[in-house]
């Protein structure tokens, strides 16, 4: 992970494939359910580390236009989608069969690795679909990435409801991150799959809002049940101003100029903040707040200053990025 977040993908794959090679060989010690989980964990990472790799890059961050990529990228995008499904189902599967055979060590683990790899499966998903095949007659659809998301969703779901008393803080505490990561990824597809600048129907936009909103108030709770924890707290602001932004964009897209940019300029000033300035999919955040800003002023009286003061910002916050982040699509950002 940390050879990840510095943008070695090269050096992240080969540490990932001698992870899987090495729980291959399951030692006797170990059981079913440790055995799944470790190799279900390096299938992610090794998912990750290859999907990263791929030349998914927008120079304008926000085009309108599906990614122009080679069919080695385009290949290498569906098999990190079947990589990643396989080790969703497998994590899945493994904490499916510890609950019918009444066992409870690892059984929170699993459904919380399987929701998570659920999680990436769709970003993996929405990055395939933007893809343009060139010879394959496809319209952009997110379908099959929600799909994906809904069953983490599911996964997190049936856990809160049958594993209250084997929880533990810690495991509260993830679960509502990999919820609130997963709605505002749904929120994300519905308001940048075609565009910042394309049209939303009324259905659309209202769902793109509820997901959003659903990830604030998610958000909300970690940071008041962190009380005087400033650390727990700091972990949390981040991804709670990627919140922040969505729900800014979809006060925009709605024609409520004021009310988005209070949102916006809460969301930066947040991204903007020492505690937050750790990791490219912060950066990334941080990046496109500042161009979802700059497109509301761009369309505001007397605002085309600002406007390109955001632009600005979010072209330097870009090139500060490690290289191989930089210009990656917003939606990387709701990655595990």
């Amino acid at each position: 992970k940390a050879e990840w977040n510095s943008g070695n993908f090269s050096r992240a794959q080969t540490l990932s494939e001698v992870a899987l090679d090495l729980e291959s060989h399951e030692s006797d010690d170990s059981t079913v359910q440790d055995v799944t989980l470790r190799e279900g964990c390096a299938m992610n990472a090794l998912g990750l580390s290859r999907l990263a790799s791929l030349y998914c890059v927008d120079k304008n961050f926000q085009d309108n236009s599906v990614q122009v990529a080679s069919a080695e990228d385009v290949q290498g995008a569906d098999e990190c989608r079947e990589l990643l499904g396989k080790a969703a189902q497998a994590l899945y599967n493994e904490y499916r069969s510890c609950l019918s055979r009444g066992e409870r060590s690892g059984v929170v683990e699993l459904a919380l690795a399987g929701a998570a790899t659920y999680s990436n499966k769709g970003v993996a998903d929405l990055i395939y679909s933007r893809l343009d095949k060139q010879d394959v007659e496809e319209e952009l659809s997110i379908d099959r990435t929600v799909q994906s998301w809904n069953k983490g969703l599911s996964i997190l779901d049936e856990l809160a409801q049958t594993q209250k008393e084997i929880h533990t803080i810690n495991h509260t505490v993830f679960s509502h991150m990999i919820q609130a990561r997963i709605h505002c990824n749904m929120a994300w597809a519905i308001l940048f799959l075609h565009g910042h600048t394309s049209k939303l129907d009324e259905k659309d936009l209202t769902v793109a809002s509820e997901n959003s909103r659903d990830a604030l108030k998610i958000y909300d709770g970690l940071i008041e049940a962190a009380g005087d924890d400033d650390t727990a707290r700091e972990r949390i602001q981040p991804s709670m101003a990627r919140a922040l932004s969505l729900v800014a964009s979809c006060y925009a897209r709605a024609g409520s100029a004021v009310t988005a940019e209070g949102l916006f300029q809460s969301a930066t000033d947040t991204l903007s903040s020492t505690g937050c300035n750790s990791g490219p999919l912060h950066a990334i955040d941080r990046r496109d707040a500042h161009v979802w800003y700059g497109y509301l002023c761009n369309n505001w009286e007397k605002r085309q200053r600002d406007a390109e003061r955001l632009g600005e910002e979010a072209r330097n916050i870009n090139s500060s990025m490690t290289k191989g982040w930089q210009g990656k699509w917003g939606i990387h950002s709701g990655l595990w």
